[in-house]
């Protein structure tokens, strides 16, 4: 979500500082760095501690990505009806998956 933008007014205080601006810039250019990555937590913890209201609003829209974020990792499973057999429920697998051992299939 680096590249959205909250609310309007969200960016005051501490967060104007150009370091934290530059920072988030950077990491806008390339969320795949992981050294601008840490620049901009940096400034981002930076600003918190310098600006409470900067704080309080920044910790809100982090509850609310990261609930969007674990919503959209949950896996759903729903069996109806009868099932002859095992049943597997889980998220992404990769490669086979195997029941017990074929020496005890009939």
């Amino acid at each position: 979500m680096i590249g959205a933008r909250p609310a309007d007014g969200w960016c005051i205080g501490a967060a104007e500082q150009p370091a934290t601006a530059k920072a988030l810039a950077d990491a806008q250019r390339d969320p795949t760095d992981d050294g601008q990555l840490a620049e901009l937590r940096a400034a981002l913890a930076a600003a918190a501690l310098n600006d409470k209201v900067f704080a309080t609003e920044l910790h809100r829209l982090w509850e609310e990505v990261r609930g969007a974020v674990d919503d959209r990792n949950r896996a759903s499973n729903t069996i109806s009806g009868p099932v002859q057999g095992p049943v597997v429920q889980a998220p992404d697998i990769h490669g086979g998956v195997r029941f017990g051992s074929d020496r005890l299939r009939s």
